[in-house]
């Protein structure tokens, strides 16, 4: 390690003493100067280092290698190899070149420290460029920090249209407001603009009167002596140009032409990625208009269908859920979109739709239909994947009520099959009722005969028999034929409680005979029923008469009238007849409306199916609810005035 003292400590030796601690192979024992305030003194005392103002008290100190002079007197090296001949001195020329040096080394010192701040303000102009969304507050960063990077009075920044061949100006500072008067202007051939988009490259014009190609009235107009442009260019794609101006007469440095172009590339990225992320949200806008404006069009358009809607995704969330669908499924479509499918079906037919969703999101099915009853309605449902090529993307289900279409269907095979029968039974009839006429009229007349032949009296109860039952099929046929015949009714308004009132009260006997108990449960102010009076009347003694023979031991009957509404509206009334026979057995109960299906001796079985015929023709319904080994209740539910249907 080289042992070093420094005499003079100036400028000159303060910045020796910086320079040398930082070698580690040097050791500064000392420093000297004449001069007790010399700041290379006070920075060795600062840092622990001997100090001295005598030359001599500093050269005694043993060990020492070398002395630096640097206070330029020729008599001090002299002085030196006096005190210690064999001392190494540095000075004069030397001297001078270390400070050189050092001076140099100073210079590069202070460029480097420039550069490392110009890249670090680049570096803080990137990242909030890059934070910036705004195209118009990235402008403005882009000519703010153009002029303070090269030191200038005013800027503007200009963006290229090239479909139009157009310049627009966008940002000015430093300059009058006429400056901006016309922002957009057409590129002339041949002009400074053309020539710079061409070069793509920073042009520095160090005073525009000097190069008339590059006059402009407006320029003229500011005061504009010199400026540099610079383009904007990012992907190849010329984006603008960037300009800063001086109102005198300069020539801008390499440095800052170097510095400019640079920030220039950094913008034109910057501006490159928010022109397209402007774009992509306008994209994005538009398309969110168009597609809200086809789902308000879709919504529309399902709103106003008659069939019921259901939409779920590939996450089974509903997305769709129209009010039919609301009203078919009997569920309220508040709070249903999004939920999931499984809170939008009754039981009954969710298990059957859960397992649909797996077929169609693995590829097992592509659509299935199926009829249900939910609640009094007959639903056909249809359910169909939505696909994206191979990728499920969710359910579409469809309800339309067939309830209608189902019991209109059945009516015209009735009214098919009561033709037929009507032929057949007309054809019959008139086949049967001629001999039995005969018969019946043979048989009475030989009837009187044995009455007034005494001998004859034994033959008496053959005769009578015979016409018993010629009565009998005679009554039969004129049933066939009242059932195949059509209906006619006189229709007029009524108050269904007086009439039931009216038919208990005459049946009032046959109760007591039979021991049966009647429960009347008439509800008040019903609203009057558009019916036939006789026809009616025919359907409550058929219904009451089965009661009677379902009790031959006695019970109770009951009747109870209600009214049927619909959203607070009157629909009709409900009439219910029960009675405690025991019920009918599950075996024939599909049978019981069928024509010519009984289970009494001496009867037709043509009572239910006729009851059956007259509600149906007034637009009513009629139903069973049976209930082994307790009893049967019919429902009947018969319209009011003007309506045709339940």
């Amino acid at each position: 390690m080289t042992r070093l003292a420094i005499i003079g400590m100036g400028r000159g030796g303060s910045l020796l003493l910086s320079l040398f601690k930082r070698y580690k192979d040097i050791d500064i024992v000392g420093v000297a100067d004449k001069n007790e305030d010399a700041p290379g003194l006070k920075k060795a005392r600062s840092e622990g280092i001997i100090t001295k103002t005598d030359l001599k008290e500093l050269i005694e100190i043993a060990d020492l290698d070398m002395v630096v002079d640097t206070t330029g007197d020729p008599n001090v090296p002299t002085e030196i190899k006096n005190i210690k001949p064999s001392i190494e001195i540095l000075g004069g020329v030397s001297s001078r070149l270390l400070w050189g040096l050092i001076e140099e080394h100073k210079d590069r010192e202070k460029e480097v420290k420039e550069t490392l701040r110009e890249q670090k303000r680049l570096y803080d102009i990137g990242i909030l460029l890059s934070s910036v969304e705004k195209i118009d507050v990235a402008l403005d960063i882009i000519v703010d920090n153009a002029m303070k990077l090269t030191r200038s009075p005013a800027g503007s920044i200009v963006l290229y249209q090239e479909e139009r061949n157009e310049m627009s100006l966008k940002i000015a500072k430093g300059l009058s407001p006429r400056f901006s008067e016309k922002p957009t202007w057409k590129i002339r051939h041949g002009g400074m603009i053309e020539d710079i988009l061409k070069q793509r490259s920073p042009t520095h014009i160090p005073d525009i009167r000097k190069e008339p190609s590059f006059a402009s009235p407006v320029r003229d107009r500011e005061g504009i002596r010199s400026l540099i442009a610079t383009p904007l260019v990012a992907d190849d794609k010329i984006l603008g140009i960037i300009y800063v101006y001086d109102f005198k007469p300069r020539v801008f440095s390499e440095k800052e032409i170097s510095i400019l172009s640079l920030f220039s590339t950094q913008a034109s990225f910057a501006l490159a990625k928010i022109q397209l992320m402007e774009e992509l949200e306008e994209r994005f806008q538009a398309r969110t208009v168009e597609l809200r404006e086809n789902r308000s069009k879709l919504e529309a358009m399902i709103s106003g269908m008659y069939e019921g809607v259901i939409f779920c995704d590939k996450d089974n969330r509903i997305s769709i859920f129209n009010e039919v669908a609301e009203r078919l499924l009997k569920i309220k479509k508040k709070g249903k979109i999004r939920s999931s499918i499984k809170d939008c079906h009754s039981p009954s037919l969710l298990e059957k739709v859960m397992l649909l969703i797996d077929d169609f999101r693995f590829g097992r099915k592509r659509s299935y239909s199926i009829e249900k009853r939910i609640n009094d309605q007959i639903l056909l449902c249809n359910f169909a994947s939505i696909m994206h090529d191979k990728t499920y993307l969710g359910t579409l289900m469809v309800f339309r009520d067939v309830t209608e279409e189902k019991n209109l269907h059945k009516r015209l095979i009735e009214v098919e099959k009561m033709a037929t029968l009507g032929e057949v039974t007309s054809t019959i009839a008139h086949e049967i009722r001629n001999p039995l006429v005969s018969v019946g009229g043979f048989t009475r007349r030989l009837h009187n005969m044995i009455i007034k032949q005494p001998s004859y009296k034994r033959y008496r109860r053959y005769t009578e028999l015979i016409i018993k039952e010629v009565d009998r099929l005679e009554e039969m046929l004129r049933n066939v034929v009242d059932y195949s015949r059509e209906l006619e009714f006189n229709l007029s308004s009524r108050d269904i409680n007086e009439l039931i009132s009216k038919k208990i009260s005459l049946m009032s006997d046959l109760f007591k005979e039979k021991r049966i108990k009647s429960k009347i449960d008439l509800y008040p102010n019903l609203p009057n029923v558009y019916i036939d009076q006789d026809n009616i009347t025919q359907v409550f003694i058929n219904i009451i008469s089965n009661s009677i023979h379902a009790m031959p031991n006695g019970g109770i009957l009951s009747i109870r009238t209600l009214p049927l509404k619909k959203d607070d509206i009157d629909k009709g009334v409900s009439i219910e007849i029960s009675d405690t026979g025991g019920g009918i057995p599950p075996d024939i109960e599909h049978n019981v409306f069928n024509p010519f299906f009984t289970t009494k001796d001496k009867r037709i079985g043509l009572g239910l199916p006729l009851t059956k015929k007259i509600i149906d023709s007034l637009g009513g319904s009629i139903e069973l609810t049976n209930k082994i080994g307790k009893g049967l209740t019919v429902v009947i539910k018969l319209p009011t005035k003007g309506t045709r249907g339940l």
